[in-house]
């Protein structure tokens, strides 16, 4: 997605979904999904979202997507 310029800027669990057929993770919510390497944001999950993603005036890129999957990743990590 990335690498199309496109940025998920709202990635949380209601996001994907477990496909037991194929044994993988689906992404499923391109609702947020923005262009652009500086994209400005409509709206975002706070909680899941980076800071500067949640900020007036939303301003957001690639690392954005970073930090809401490592908080996902840390959340799946003491469950």
């Amino acid at each position: 997605m990335h690498d199309a310029g496109l940025l998920m800027v709202d990635l949380k669990p209601s996001s994907f979904v477990w496909d037991s057929a194929a044994g993988r993770m689906l992404l499923v919510d391109l609702n947020a999904c923005v262009r652009g390497p500086k994209a400005r944001i409509i709206g975002v999950t706070e909680g899941w979202s980076a800071p500067e993603a949640c900020a007036q005036p939303y301003v957001a890129d690639v690392r954005s997507d970073v930090f809401s999957l490592g908080r996902l990743f840390g959340v799946l990590a003491v469950r």
